[in-house]
């Protein structure tokens, strides 16, 4: 349901607001606050103050990073419906909340900036700023953006406001349905908690219990272990894998980072399901003085140091790399104990080494490589491992997709939240008088029937299965035609023409990593030079075609699925050899250039890459063009460029 409009409007003359109701004044920020500025002295304020998300908390005084009570005379004394801005990083930090208004007497940092409304109720206010910081009003203020900004930069910011009474009916409303909506988020937030509780309970009884409900159990002799299967053994993990960690190299010496092409891995990496890649490397010179172990796939990363959580601390490794101290890693010896079945193990356990840790007198929270030797697993016979992983890929996937969806629940109500308090506190919806009760929209809409997962996940998923088998480049032309052919624009790549075809790292990644997330594909890197890039698609992982569909509408869905089925006919070469074309076309008719065969293939075999003309002969892109030509593969000239980069030789 649509909100009433007023039923006259103006030009605010200010771009970010537009049209406004005609009643409405034209007021600078100085006519309705005054900066505040107030100081401690004396210490006679210790309610420490804080802003965060948006929201002004109360701060534990004596933990606040170790300052003295006297640093708090510096700061600065705040009153209820007073506002804070934070105006300070404004060139690094472009997503946080900057107002915020305050709701009881206290103190906060001189860095901030203070005011109190003196001609505009402060509740009104406080929403209006709301909606100015979600729409980034506040970095393009004073001629271009600055790394921070006073009161006097912000004093004559345009506002347009409405009478007293109207004023207090907008946020009344406002403060009605944006409770609505917290609530429901809070809601998602729950379910979201619940989910991974519930997911660590099945991971944990799989790992610890197996699968047979009816099995004979035994005593594990291990106090939170409990009964275990009978036939299953207990094994300290030392027995089982090789645990150790890394280091850093110093920053400063560049004889250590400079042209390093070797993965190096920190603790940052270990929040995702599977390691596929790394943004640092270190060269050979690193590795070898710092003594920084190789580790090659299969094998476990855990994050060994800081208060980490229960789930986001372990990860498969599925690329050659090395670690930094931060990092632990664990490489099974795969007879014994197969890595996909430990995985689950060590995420189970994660909170036992914790609190093993918490017990040895660790203040920071941090788990030894001995700990983890030392950490008992319960084995069950190899063939079992490989049922209760294959078994729990499926489960995890499941809580995936569900969390997913709550996630983009979530993301969905925020939009409509700011939505609201933008149309309200702009003169776009008309909230005045007691009818409008009855025209609130009903929140419940907000909730999607079902949360599609990323694009790229989906593209990714699709391409691996059907394609994956040819290799990574023949995944990354599946994406690339995607995007040109069957017209999933949203999918945004950026095309370089690289050797083997139309190419975009940023996009290749994305859809691995979205495949992995979304269907526990795993991307295994080379091991050593010459080697492929291979995938390994679990049993369980199905086409995601209700998420495509929903993403995409049918038509496209069904033309991208169709494309697929072709080039999966048409071998590595063949599906190389139309991509690459297909892009040279586009190009040609979007520069509005003669797209004849001759053109064609002159600009695939002297505008694209030398290797090329090695690979292909004349021939065989005449047979492609008029395979092409046969199935509907032809551009018309607004598919993504490819171009752009120039001429690579």
């Amino acid at each position: 349901m649509s909100f009433p409009a007023y039923p006259d409007y103006k030009d605010s003359g200010v771009p970010w607001l537009g049209a406004v109701p005609g009643h409405w004044e034209r007021k600078p920020l100085f006519a309705l606050a005054k900066e505040l500025d107030e100081r401690n002295h004396g210490m006679r304020e210790d309610n420490l103050l804080s802003l965060s998300y948006g929201k002004i908390k109360r701060k534990n005084i004596e933990d606040n990073d170790g300052l003295l009570p006297a640093s708090f005379e510096t700061y600065q004394i705040v009153e209820r419906d007073d506002i804070v801005w934070r105006l300070t990083d404004l060139q690094n930090d472009q997503r946080s909340l900057r107002t915020g208004i305050v709701r009881e007497r206290g103190i906060i940092t001189s860095a901030y900036l203070a005011t109190r409304p003196i001609a505009a109720l402060p509740e009104f206010l406080a929403y209006l700023l709301r909606a100015y910081d979600l729409t980034k009003v506040f970095y393009s203020m004073g001629g271009g953006l600055r790394q921070s900004m006073k009161f006097s930069d912000v004093k004559w910011l345009p506002i347009m406001l409405p009478s007293v009474g109207e004023q207090a009916a907008i946020a009344a409303f406002l403060d009605r349905e944006t409770a609505k909506i917290d609530a429901l988020v809070a809601e998602q937030e729950r379910l979201i908690a619940l989910l991974k509780e519930k997911r660590q309970a099945v991971i944990s009884l799989a790992v610890t219990k197996g699968l047979n409900p009816h099995a004979p159990m035994k005593d594990s002799g291990i106090e939170w272990l409990g009964e275990i299967p009978a036939h299953w053994g207990v094994v300290p993990l030392k027995y089982l894998s090789t645990v150790g960690n890394g280091s850093t190299p110093k920053k400063d010496d560049m004889r250590f980072w400079e042209g390093g092409a070797f993965p190096w891995l920190n603790s940052s990496v270990v929040n995702m399901e599977v390691v596929t890649s790394s943004e640092n490397f270190v060269t050979e010179t690193a590795l070898k003085e710092c003594h920084l172990p190789v580790i090659s796939p299969p094998a476990i990363l855990m994050a060994i140091t800081g208060q980490g959580k229960t789930r986001g601390m372990v990860a498969a490794l599925a690329c050659e790399a090395t670690v930094s101290q931060h990092v632990a890693y664990i490489k099974p010896d795969q007879a014994r104990l197969r890595v996909d079945f430990a995985l689950r193990f060590l995420e189970s356990q994660y909170r036992v080494l914790r609190s093993d840790s918490e017990g040895a007198g660790s203040t920071k929270g941090a788990i030894t490589c001995e700990q983890i030797a030392r950490l008992f697993i319960a084995l069950p016979p190899v063939a079992e491992q490989a049922a209760i992983a294959e078994h729990l890929g499926y489960v995890v996937l499941k809580f995936s997709m569900l969390e997913s969806e709550a996630k983009a629940a979530i993301t969905l109500l925020q939009e409509r939240r700011a939505a609201l308090i933008s149309g309200a506190v702009t003169g776009k919806i008309d909230v005045r008088g007691e009818a409008i009760s009855s025209n609130v929209v009903a929140l419940e809409s907000a909730r999607p029937a079902r949360a599609s997962p990323a694009l790229s996940a989906i593209v990714g998923t699709y391409a691996i299965r059907e394609l994956g088998p040819m290799g990574r480049m023949a995944v990354m032309k599946a994406g690339y035609l995607a995007e040109a052919y069957a017209g999933l624009s949203d999918l945004n790549g950026r095309y370089e023409r690289y050797a083997a075809g139309p190419y975009d790292r940023v996009l290749l990644t994305a859809m691995e990593r979205g495949a992995s997330e979304l269907s526990g594909i795993i991307t295994h890197e080379p091991r050593s030079a010459g080697d492929a890039v291979t995938y390994q698609v679990p049993s369980t992982a199905t086409a995601p075609s209700d998420a495509l569909r929903i993403t995409v509408g049918e038509e496209a869905a069904e033309r991208f699925r169709s494309m697929l089925l072709l080039l999966k006919g048409i071998g590595r070469d063949g599906v190389e050899a139309v991509a690459t074309i297909y892009a040279v076309w586009n190009d040609l008719l979007a520069d509005k250039k003669d797209a004849s065969d001759e053109m064609i293939c002159r600009g695939v075999l002297t505008d694209w890459h030398p290797e090329k003309a090695n690979k292909f002969k004349r021939s065989d892109l005449d047979h492609w063009l008029g395979w092409m030509r046969r199935h509907g593969f032809a551009p018309d000239g607004t598919a993504p460029r490819t171009d752009h980069q120039g001429s690579l030789f």
